[in-house]
């Protein structure tokens, strides 16, 4: 199964002195960029969904995303390469990136799809499929030469922070034990997310 964080991300890398990065650590995302939903918009969730520790959030808008692009198996973890590729030519898109009004980058996203590019979940146990090391963007930024450009559609998801240390565990219990709890399954692929300002991680489950 896929395990994330096992790369340096462009925000850590900037935090442990690596001068060629162009990120400041200061960066802060937009009050209520996750805002809390309640049962009246149709997205039903258990008490045990809600909280610090998991709480819905419903995408209306579809997700753009410049990145280096990798297919992840078993037997080739790509994402600390990919993010390693990403860190040291940033500088190439960083105008490109989604920015607050205080000029501070959106986040960052380790996307995930199946490999048809359809944002299904991965394969082979949660182990095989696309994955894309990059920053947020605006739907119609094009991509420069040697990036890739995702979209991800509008969805529904349910969050939950998590930890290199936590991974695989919150992994397995979301998509086993919670999710189907309130008669939901699974509808895409899993994504990891940064927050610059903190640089916290988070797991972002399409739901339905």
């Amino acid at each position: 199964m896929y395990e994330a964080f096992s790369y340096t991300t462009i925000l850590e890398a900037n935090r442990h002195g690596n001068e060629e990065n162009i990120i400041t650590s200061d960066t802060e995302l937009l009050p209520g960029l996750y805002p809390m939903l309640s049962g009246s918009n149709g997205f039903m969730i258990s008490d045990a969904m809600s909280g610090d520790d998991y709480y819905p959030y419903d995408q209306n808008g579809k997700i753009a995303i410049i990145g280096k692009e990798g297919l992840y198996t078993k037997g080739k973890n790509v994402a600390q390469d990919l993010w390693q590729q990403a860190n040291s030519d940033f500088r190439e898109i960083a105008d490109l990136g989604m920015k607050n009004a205080d000029g501070s980058f959106v986040g960052f996203w380790g996307a995930m799809s199946d490999e048809m590019l359809s944002f299904l979940p991965w394969t082979d146990d949660f182990s095989r499929g696309l994955y894309l090391a990059g920053v947020e963007v605006y739907e119609d930024t094009a991509a420069p030469h040697g990036w890739v450009k995702w979209v991800m559609p509008a969805r529904k998801y349910l969050v939950t922070k998590v930890t290199p240390e936590s991974y695989r565990e919150t992994f397995d219990s979301v998509i086993h034990s919670l999710i189907p709890k309130p008669g939901m399954k699974p509808a895409g692929a899993v994504c990891d997310f940064t927050e610059p300002a903190t640089g916290q991680n988070k797991l972002f489950f399409p739901v339905e």
